[in-house]
């Protein structure tokens, strides 16, 4: 009798030693996916997904937009690689030990994720059940569905997770911060514990709430840091409609919402960079979302991902897929990852550097925005974090330095440097010059996931922030224009209260940034919203 492969993974849980699961977890058993979803399977269906309704902040203003955010999970990515690689030597210690000992499982995991497919297929059958339903009884419907799927997704990770390293390694991390009279009490990853980490400050509080919550305490917490390991994992294995309905509740419905009005969703490709290929092949990956912002008419914008390294595999077949996604499905943007292993001009391989033209070349005639991952992390490693550099773009837009505007490539340098914290060098204010310059007139740059103005609860840690983004607006008055919100979740989903994340931006940079252009205008004229 042939397995299926949730019934494959069901086995896989229930196997003895966490050994056998590590043995099993640890290679990979898959070549790269065909696609396997028709064009015709995008359109069609009834099931409306838009916000019931935009809760508005006092600190929000009329609109606002989300430029970075993601919701793919874990078959869309070659994942044990970027676990061990990527996230592992982007994380200070003790989390990078728990990076470690979860690399080995990863492949595991990643099995546990719905594909493309097979979340397209859901949909359908959601369009199905809740036909001839009034909107809010279709509502709480889906409500229900998604509550449902993390009740089964907790104990599938329970069952791959439970009695290994990593989970004894979660709760020495856990005793530290509690201290000595936690000894024995300090729960498994059982499915009960991983629930409700999953579900714990999953909406925002009331404003006040986080203005009294100033104390360094809570959010350098290394136990809260470990529960959003695995926070981060129950969220990579959920389908991408589970976690666009979480973003939805959390920073547009809730009670306290911040009120975005507009997310874009952004695809990765870290292929032949990274060992083992993803599940979902891109061509799904892009099908899907497509229908995904059909459904979420005007909230979901979608973001096509490149990589020129995958381009130059397939012969061109990668410049083509994401050029498809913008003219005939309407993805607004392009996303690409220097730090997997290229500069955006001058490497020394010419193959590159005339593949990044070939794509420079399609986005500009097209006026179309490229985001790329600007930040000292999440690469290979320590040496291709720094692939993003200033440097690298100024000589890319010198290429495109026509002096009309028109042509001048158009480019949102995403996490706008990063964390002064860790780096050497002050890339935000090296890109704060490139946008004062003429061939950097289209040049914007997004804060997701800028920590350090989430941890507003560690004063002098956000004031730094504060005046580094202030120092940058002092020096070059077209940085005003340019700055744009974004959360970066799924990645900020690791951090303890994401849910209030643009609430903590908005009461740091009050004053130094318009809240009007950071949250709305600037993302608007990038993207041409």
């Amino acid at each position: 009798m042939k397995l299926t492969r949730r019934e494959s993974l069901k086995l896989l849980g229930s196997l003895a030693t966490a050994a056998a699961v590590a043995t099993t977890a640890g290679c990979c058993r898959h070549r790269y996916p065909e696609s396997l979803i028709g064009q015709d399977e995008i359109v069609g269906g009834t099931l409306d997904l838009r916000p019931a309704r935009v809760v508005k902040s006092s600190l929000a203003p009329a609109r606002c937009i989300d430029v970075h955010a993601h919701f793919f999970n874990a078959s869309d990515v070659p994942v044990k690689d970027f676990v061990a690689k990527c996230l592992g030597h982007s994380l200070d210690e003790p989390l990078r030990s728990l990076a470690k000992l979860l690399a080995p499982l990863a492949n595991a995991l990643a099995e546990l994720a719905p594909t493309a497919k097979e979340d397209l297929a859901d949909i359908r059958a959601m369009e199905r059940q809740v036909a001839g339903l009034a909107p809010a009884q279709a509502r709480s419907f889906v409500d229900a569905r998604v509550q449902s799927r993390l009740e089964a997704r907790s104990r599938d990770v329970a069952s791959i997770l439970g009695n290994t390293d990593f989970e004894r390694r979660y709760i020495e991390i856990k005793a530290q911060v509690a201290g000595p009279q936690s000894a024995g009490a300090i729960p498994g990853l059982t499915a009960d514990t991983i629930r409700n980490i999953a579900t714990r400050n999953s909406v925002p509080r009331a404003r006040a709430a986080i203005e009294a919550a100033i104390a360094p305490a809570r959010a350098a917490a290394r136990g809260m840091d470990a529960d959003g390991i695995v926070r981060f994992i129950t969220f990579m294995v959920s389908s991408r409609l589970d976690n666009l309905e979480r973003y939805k509740k959390a920073y547009t419905e809730a009670e306290h919402a911040f009120g975005i009005d507009t997310v874009l969703g952004a695809l990765v490709d870290f292929d032949y960079w990274l060992d083992c290929p993803p599940l979902s092949s891109h061509e799904d990956q892009i099908a899907l979302h497509a229908a995904l912002a059909r459904k979420y008419a005007g909230y979901l914008l979608p973001v096509v991902a490149y990589n020129p390294m995958t381009d130059i595999k397939q012969k061109g077949a990668g410049l083509a897929r994401a050029m498809d996604a913008v003219d005939r499905l309407g993805f607004v943007g392009v996303k690409i990852y220097p730090p997997m292993g290229f500069a955006p001009a001058d490497n020394k391989d010419k193959k590159l550097n005339e593949t990044l033209k070939k794509f420079f070349d399609a986005c500009t005639r097209r006026q179309l925005p490229v985001m790329a991952h600007a930040a000292q992390s999440l690469g290979l490693d320590a040496s291709h974090d720094l692939l993003g550099a200033p440097t690298g773009w100024a000589a890319l837009l010198k290429q495109y330095d026509t002096h009309t505007g028109d042509l001048s490539a158009v480019v949102n340098v995403s996490h706008f440097g990063g964390a002064a914290s860790k780096q050497e060098n002050d890339w935000t204010q090296e890109f704060a010059d490139l946008m004062a310059t003429s061939y950097g007139r289209r040049l914007y740059g997004d804060i997701g996931f800028w920590d350090e103005l989430y941890r507003c609860e560690k004063p002098a840690v956000c004031e730094a922030a504060r005046q580094r983004l202030a120092k940058t607006v002092a020096a070059h008055s077209a940085v005003q224009d340019r700055v744009m919100f974004g959360t970066d979740w799924l990645m900020l989903s690791r951090i303890e209260a994401w849910p209030e994340y643009p609430q903590q931006v908005a009461l740091a940079l009050d004053g130094v940034l318009s809240m009007d252009k950071l949250f709305g205008a600037n993302a608007a004229a990038c993207f041409r919203i």
